[in-house]
């Protein structure tokens, strides 16, 4: 605000040209002040006369903030100091007062609008302020037009704020808080400072000691903590703020700046608002959230607010099939940008895109009603990239286009301003210049980007119900669009009882379009959802946890519920830091026994996570037996609870009778995912196991895709003996999908949840307590396996997976396991089993996305093979593997070629047990003030006085840990982690072929045989001798 002055509105006498001023003379004086007489002399030099149209008084405004406006009008632009018509029309003047007067000076109580506030609304208020002295953190989260600014603004003056801090990630959400402040006389002494303008200072100073003034300060993040926190370090010193608002929360809020501005301020109270807050929600008690959703919307006031209309497309562009195939990432394919991302590499099909889709031609095959997107006049579009949406616009002819990413330097104004001037338009972003932009005659939304990303799904979709039209979002994933509506939905449900009964269908039209529209029954969309349950279901439950204290689940018993990562090799004893340090050893002690640390509450937090996303697994068993679970008591009492869950010890129970979790809500989401679960279990069992699958040991289930893969067929009178099988899917599959009965399959488990699993499908599956006691006819019996990694037993050093995988060998005529990538390295059991592979996959992480080790599925036959198959991500082949000495880290037909031509096999290496390299037994030779330098790596070196005849000869050495750097070794020991070769006349003789094995030829073949950190002697013994070539 500024101190009180004068505004004059004055235009030429021919209208073309008008001046607004600000000055501090009086009327009778207003021809003094300095731009009143520019504008003057500016109209008698072209032979016109100045005209006065209006004249405030005594007003808080500058004429820079009318100046602001009234460029963004339509088709007005800003001459020197002066505005005209962009094509030097005469202006309505006297419409231009008027506008002016309706939205800069009508500040007074009787002219602003008075609010009352609708019923969601006033919940909110009473909801937070009935409990103000309770929380410290409170969410907001309501779709966007909720009003969530109305909602915190009326707090703020309910409350008697007197200075709150409001901060956003961006810019563009000032506008609606800007916006409702002018408008509602609520909020007439509510003062608003910008903090990124250089008085902001000043104007607080002006305001801090008026009575009943709540004073606002907003920012964006930022520029709060720009120039090393300075604005934020001066607005510390300057005022206590009260509350603290983070608009747009999920985006950042665990961001350091955000911690920052929190801690600055640690007394101030906080309020999270976001529009699609779906990871946020759960964190908090539901007595410190409150929800409002298009669904609350459209319940409450039914017809009185714009209606969502979804179509789903399948992506049909031509010539894309040609150059893709069936790839599903479509989005990506067409968009794909060159390098410096200035053209597109397929600007064809970005082109057939933009005509099929958006223009009139693209579709004049097509009745006018049975037309897509074409129908509608202003989009607002998301592409998968920022350069995308610039590059598109020259490829879009039907719709004047404009990009609005973060980079275009476009904001709410002007993105209204251009889609005023326009008939028809597309704004097109990635996630930019979407938070609290309002744009009333956006009647479209389109998806065009991969992912599933729902917070970008519900916070771009609800952009098209700023007006009071309804809109369409056309959603080029037809999964994301009803995943993201199901998700929003349950959330509601879980808010709000009075919608239990409601469904997707009650409140929005849902189609699919191909080159028509069939509208989707709510039967029709769950068999849709039933295709792929697995994150959105098990999430629900999983998120219950989340708002539970940890110092809450100290008070539980977990020691019955297993997790997969407990199940690796550890440590009997912990220091305080959780680290195995020798120093500050204490025993790890049971329950209840001793206060726990952040690592054994994290794991409690896990554990009960384990829990909930056990309950889609007993929610699919219950199906599937006819009993299907309808409440907490049922779901608790189920012959699968338990046994599943591992919940032995009444956790969740426990946690429902303390309402530390609320069984509404359990019952809630139950109620909203059974007849999703019950689609799927009816359509394919096996498929459903697999979604939800779980596992309690280190073996992890094989994705029912590989399964296919590896097993496609099997005579009904035919053996499978699965090793390891978690949730039962592989049963299921060989069972339901193969036909095998169920007593020709015999299972390898050892954890009783896997074995009650598998006992469900059927009770008359073998299990087995050791591979060694199946007894079938091995020329019947097909093995498949993806075993556990290594044993519990610390003493044994010999990995799991080898154990599984030679004994199922010695027991099936074909055997199929996922194993770590090392089974391939150069080693005996590489020898062991390379006559009689058939099959190597190495693309095995798109079926196992979270795993960071690398594996490979094989394929062991009975018999010796000719040719073994190779499927890489980028190549298929076959390879004769008894032509090759050991396969390369990453196999492709020029790696193999090129260790087969470079490493054809030479001297011999040894290693040297003089000097043992084990901490175990370093002390019987070990003296650090020894004269001897014994190498152990690269970079490390111990000394001795124990000598050894070895140690005379002249040497080429290189350690197997590490970079293999070959170095010539002469009156130096070496211990066992070092390998060398001997029998050099001279120095010079193994300088030269110390000189070779360091070269750039044998080093790429070592790097490209090495599958760890280690160097093995098989490859070492095949680099070529070259002294004996000479």
């Amino acid at each position: 605000m500024n101190i009180l002055g004068n505004i004059y509105l004055i235009a030429t006498d021919d209208f073309t040209v008008i001046g607004i001023g600000e000055t501090k003379f009086s009327f009778e004086k207003r021809h003094k002040d300095g731009d009143w007489a520019k504008f003057h002399n500016f109209a008698k030099a072209k032979g016109l006369k100045v005209i006065l149209v209006g004249w405030w008084e005594n007003v808080d405004i500058s004429d820079r903030d009318i100046h602001k406006w009234y460029k963004l009008e339509p088709n007005i632009c800003k001459y020197s100091e002066w505005f005209a018509h962009k094509d030097r029309i005469p202006l309505d003047v006297q419409h231009l007062k008027y506008k002016i007067e309706k939205k800069f000076f009508s500040n007074t109580p009787e002219n602003k609008k008075s609010l009352e506030l609708r019923p969601h609304q006033k919940k909110f208020v009473e909801k937070i302020l009935s409990s103000w002295e309770q929380w410290t953190e409170f969410l907001l989260f309501a779709k966007c037009r909720g009003g969530k600014s109305i909602m915190t603004l009326s707090t703020i003056v309910d409350a008697g704020v007197k200075e709150t801090l409001i901060v956003s990630r961006f810019n563009s959400p000032k506008q609606s808080w800007f916006n409702d402040c002018d408008r509602f006389d609520k909020f007439k002494n509510i003062v608003v400072i910008k903090l990124n303008e250089d008085d902001w200072i000043d104007h607080y100073n002006r305001w801090v000691n008026v009575p009943d003034i709540y004073i606002i300060f907003w920012s964006t993040i930022q520029g709060l903590c720009a120039s090393k926190n300075s604005r934020l370090n001066k607005l510390k010193r300057l005022t206590p703020i009260e509350l603290i608002v983070f608009d747009e929360c999920h985006i950042g809020e665990d961001a350091d700046q955000f911690k920052k501005v929190r801690d600055k301020f640690k007394d101030a109270k906080c309020l999270k608002v976001s529009g699609t807050a779906y990871d946020q929600v759960w964190k908090y008690p539901k007595e410190h959230r409150f929800v409002y959703s298009y669904w609350d919307e459209q319940y409450y006031y039914p017809g009185k607010y714009p209606r969502m209309n979804v179509h789903t497309i399948k992506v049909n562009v031509s010539g894309y099939r040609e150059l893709f195939g069936d790839d599903p990432d479509a989005f990506n394919n067409i968009f794909l940008v060159n390098d410096d991302k200035t053209a597109f590499l397929y600007p064809d099909l970005v082109r057939n895109f933009w005509n099929k889709y958006f223009t009139t031609l693209g579709q004049r095959h097509l009745r006018h009603n049975e037309r897509i997107i074409i129908n509608r006049n202003h989009i607002i579009a998301s592409l998968p990239s920022v350069a995308a949406c610039r590059l598109s616009v020259p490829f879009i002819t039907e719709y004047a286009a404009l990009d609005v990413t973060g980079i275009s330097g476009e904001d709410s104004d002007t993105i209204n301003k251009f889609v005023k001037e326009h008939a028809k338009t597309i704004c097109l972003t990635v996630e930019a210049n979407i938070l609290g932009v309002t744009c009333e005659q956006w009647d479209c939304v389109t998806h065009i980007w991969k992912g599933e990303d729902k917070k970008r799904w519900g916070q771009t979709s609800f952009r098209g119900g700023s007006g009071k039209h309804n809109w369409d979002v056309v959603d080029f994933a037809p999964k994301r669009v009803l995943k993201s509506l199901q998700d929003s939905l349950t959330l509601a449900k879980v808010e709000n009882p009075e919608l239990l009964d409601y469904e997707i269908t009650d409140f929005t039209n849902v189609f699919e379009w191909d080159d028509k529209f069939n509208q989707l029954s709510q039967d029709k969309v769950f068999d849709i959802l039933s295709i792929d349950v697995k994150d959105d279901v098990q999430g629900s439950f999983k998120n219950l946890s989340r708002s539970i204290p940890d110092e809450r689940l100290t008070e539980e018993n977990f020691n019955n519920v297993d997790l997969a990562s407990d199940k690796q090799p550890q440590s009997k004893t912990v220091n305080d830091n959780d680290t195995n340090d020798k120093s500050a050893k204490k025993l790890v002690e049971g329950f209840g026994d001793k206060k726990q640390t952040q690592k054994e509450k994290n794991k409690n937090r896990k554990k009960l996570e384990q829990i909930l996303n056990s309950i889609p697994l007993v929610l699919a068993h219950s199906s599937k037996s006819g009993n299907p679970i309808r409440t907490t008591d049922e779901l608790f009492t189920s012959e699968f609870y338990e046994p599943i869950t591992q919940d032995t010890e009444s956790v969740v129970y426990n946690l429902l009778q303390t309402r530390d979790m609320s069984a509404r809500d359990i019952t809630t989401i139950i109620h909203q995912n059974n007849p999703i679960i019950d689609k799927s279990v009816r359509n394919d069992f096996t498929k459903t196991l697999d979604s939800f699958r779980i596992t309690k040991q280190t073996q992890q289930v094989i994705p029912l895709d590989l399964l296919k893969k590896l097993l496609p067929k099997v005579d009904d009178d035919n053996y499978v003996l699965i090793v390891g099988d978690p949730s039962g899917s592989c049963c299921s599959y060989v069972i339901e999908h193969l036909g095998v009965p169920p007593s020709n399959v015999w299972v390898w488990e050892d954890h009783p949840t896997h074995k009650f699993l598998i006992q469900s499908i059927s009770s008359e599956i073998n299990i087995l307590k050791n591979i060694e006691d199946y007894k079938m006819d091995k020329s019947k019996t097909y093995c498949i396996g993806n075993p556990p990694y290594s044993s519990e037993d610390r003493n044994d050093n010999q990995k799991e997976w080898k154990k599984h995988l030679f004994s199922a060998m010695s027991r099936a005529k074909t055997t199929s396991f996922v194993v770590p990538a090392s089974v391939i390295s150069p080693s005996i059991h590489f020898n062991e089993i390379k006559p009689h592979l058939s099959y190597i996959l190495t693309d095995v992480k798109k079926y196992f996305p979270k795993t960071a080790s690398t594996f490979v599925v094989i394929t062991v036959e009975d018999s010796i093979q000719d040719q073994c198959l190779i499927e890489t991500k980028d190549d298929t082949f076959e390879i004769a593997l008894k032509d090759i000495q050991f396969l390369p880290n990453n196999i492709t037909r020029e790696n193999i070629q090129y260790l087969q031509k470079t490493l054809k096999g030479g001297r011999e290496w040894k290693s040297n047990s003089v000097y043992p390299s084990s901490i175990n037994y370093r002390h019987q030779w070990e003296d650090p003030e020894g004269k001897i330098e014994v190498l152990h790596t690269n970079n490390k070196s111990f000394f001795t006085d124990k000598e050894s005849s070895l140690n005379k000869e002249i040497r080429v050495a290189v350690t197997k840990s590490g970079e293999p750097n070959f170095q010539v070794v002469q009156n130096k020991g070496l211990t066992e982690c070092m390998i060398y070769t001997d029998g050099f006349d001279t120095l010079d003789e193994a300088q030269k072929y110390c000189d070779f094995c360091n070269s750039e030829v044998i080093q790429k073949a070592l790097s490209i045989s090495k599958f760890s950190g280690w160097t093995t002697r098989t490859v070492i013994n095949n680099i070529p001798n070259i002294l004996d070539e000479e």
